[in-house]
């Protein structure tokens, strides 16, 4: 429902041809990162007399773990313009009309950090398997965005960049609550409550 009320926001213009640009790249770009997921399961193969079954389905099950973390976590970085999924950001932003713009700028980025603080509080192997994922994103999201920002002559262009950085920040504090949730638990409740402060 989001990724549709986007494509419509984005070029209700319908006169602007960077408008309708902008509701293309952004449905297009939605649509690939939404198919991304769709794979055949692979079969379960072993021989009986060399593998112990359980041992190699409990495997599997690890492997299907860490593959649905990481298309989720691909997912929400696509919606809060993280990188380097931030590419469609500046194109949208400048040919949304600006109201839209604003509202691209905090609003689906706000419920899908809430979203992604969920899944932190709820399932406890994120936090153990996106740790160093958070690290390496948050840092590349504000070196992206910033340096990005530099050489913008754009208001809007700018304020895509600007919220690609502030992407980056958030994700700062979820990197620490990566960290604090393996070493001590109970520090993990002041970043969640900096990112709340935050958005």
């Amino acid at each position: 429902m989001s990724s549709i009320s986007s494509y419509v926001l984005a070029g209700y213009r319908r006169e602007s041809s960077k408008s309708s640009e902008s509701a293309l790249n952004i449905s297009s770009r939605l649509f690939r990162h939404r198919l991304l997921p769709l794979r055949h399961r692979p079969c379960l193969r072993g021989n009986a007399y060399h593998h112990d079954r359980r041992h190699e389905k409990r495997r599997s099950h690890s492997g299907y773990l860490k593959l649905g973390l990481a298309l989720i976590l691909i997912g929400l970085g696509f919606k809060v313009a993280a990188a380097p999924f931030q590419i469609w950001t500046p194109d949208v932003y400048e040919g949304a009309p600006t109201p839209v713009t604003a509202l691209f700028s905090a609003g689906p980025k706000a419920a899908a950090f809430a979203l992604l603080l969920r899944i932190f509080v709820s399932v406890p192997a994120a936090t153990h398997y996106w740790f160093w994922a958070f690290w390496v994103i948050a840092a590349l999201t504000m070196f992206l965005g910033n340096l990005g920002a530099l050489v913008q002559t754009n208001v809007k262009r700018l304020l895509a960049y600007s919220s690609i950085a502030h992407a980056g920040y958030i994700l700062v504090a979820f990197a620490a609550v990566t960290a604090m949730a393996s070493d001590k638990p109970e520090l993990a409740s002041r970043a969640y409550t900096a990112i709340l402060f935050y958005l």
